[in-house]
């Protein structure tokens, strides 16, 4: 797993195999809370981990 540090308002940029790029933003810090804003293709599914988790899908690792 990589670990990265950034502030409110940096990013970290994905780029999937066929070029394409999800970007992840970092909208605020607030105590233990961070507010993350993704920008990505429309075919990108995004789902928090705890409703995968929920139902089970295997094909997300």
């Amino acid at each position: 797993m990589l670990i990265l540090t950034r502030k409110p308002d940096e990013a970290i940029i994905l780029t999937l195999a066929t070029g394409e790029r999800i970007e992840v933003i970092i909208a605020g810090v607030s105590g233990n809370q961070v507010k993350v804003g993704l920008d990505a293709p429309e075919a990108v599914e995004i789902m928090r981990k705890e409703l995968l988790d929920h139902f089970e899908m295997p094909t997300i690792r």
